[in-house]
């Protein structure tokens, strides 16, 4: 046979020990009960209200049972936005020290800019000289300058680092380039020469090399040319022509003509040479008497000199006569040769 405990059945007269600080007794259920409903009540209505939140209620008052409901929208004094709706892209911010509000949008490419502390932000544009600092680094595609060079300068490199030059021009004997110098880009155009690139200056050059020119070609006082082995000084390809002028009034003959045209004279004329010395050794002058008179067209040379026969003058008569007279300079004297 087994035996079984069974619990007693509590009743308004059972007792339990109560333990209170430093004392302990003994009271029944009774009294505990008489204790918990000496401080009941009963409830007749119940309601809320959203007061200043901007929320409402609706369904109270509640007199037994039932369900209170809130609505609208939390303002900003008590945690919420003041708003009931948002689009994509809107920002809120507050505009004073309490209210929310909606920053209007803008169009695109615009950053959000604050005023700073206490400033209301904007939409704008991002201001190179007012909102950004520092130097841009050459890494990240700037100059690493603060500055810009001076009047004419140019933006240049040194190898490390980026540098304002100035451009000049040089005439060393080197070959046409750009190089730094310093501060200074020069640009090396040295005289032409026998051996040397470069351009054509004021000074005495001698050029190496053929050169054709395509067009006129003027020379202020004169060309002078040498032959080689297989190059006549002077070759024309075509016809030649040198400056002539009609005179028959004499008189002494400079450099502006080599060919001089003589008509009918109604006395004899004289037409004097220069001197013949080392500056115009080969200079030549060619007469031609076209008219049928029959006075003397005399030709003389200058001072004392005479012609390369000893003869002091020459004189040609008859129409078409034609004759040359060219200066021989032997390194010390001069005499004009004289062909007929």
């Amino acid at each position: 046979m087994t035996a079984s405990a069974q619990l007693p059945t509590l009743t308004t007269g059972t007792k339990f020990k109560v333990i209170k600080d430093n004392e302990t007794w003994l009271t029944t259920i009774s009294d505990l009960a008489a204790l918990l409903s000496a401080g009941a009540g009963t409830v007749t209505s119940v309601d809320v209200s959203g007061g200043s939140t901007g929320l409402t209620t609706s369904g109270g008052p509640i007199t037994s049972s039932g369900t209170i409901t809130v609505a609208g929208t939390l303002d900003a004094d008590n945690g919420g936005t003041g708003f009931a709706s948002y689009t994509v892209g809107d920002v809120l911010q507050a505009n004073t020290t309490s209210t929310l509000a909606k920053l209007a949008a803008v169009a695109t490419g615009n950053v959000l800019i604050s005023g700073g502390v206490g400033t209301v932000s904007s939409w704008g544009k991002v201001g190179l000289t007012t909102h950004v600092s520092g130097t841009l680094p050459v890494a990240n595609g700037g100059t690493n300058l603060t500055a810009v060079g001076g009047n004419g300068t140019v933006l240049g490199s040194d190898g490390s680092a980026n540098l304002y030059l100035s451009p000049t021009i040089t005439t060393a004997a080197a070959a046409i380039a750009f190089s730094r110098n310093g501060s200074n880009l020069e640009l090396t155009l040295p005289n032409a020469g026998a051996s040397t690139r470069g351009t054509v200056s004021t000074t005495t050059q001698t050029f190496a090399g053929g050169k054709t020119v395509t067009a006129i070609f003027t020379a202020a006082a004169g060309v002078t040319s040498t032959s080689d082995a297989t190059n006549a000084a002077y070759f024309a390809n075509g016809v030649s022509g040198s400056s002539w002028t009609s005179d028959d009034d004499g008189g002494t003959l400079d450099q502006t003509h080599s060919f001089i045209k003589v008509h009918t004279l109604s006395e004899a004329e004289t037409y004097a040479l220069p001197a013949c010395n080392a500056t115009r050794n080969g200079w030549e002058f060619t007469f031609q008497k076209t008219g049928t008179d029959t006075f003397g067209l005399v030709i003389d040379p200058n001072g004392s000199e005479t012609f390369a026969d000893g003869a002091s003058t020459k004189t040609m008569y008859s129409v078409n006569n034609t004759a040359t007279c060219k200066c021989l300079w032997n390194g010390s004297t001069g005499v004009w040769g004289f062909t007929n």
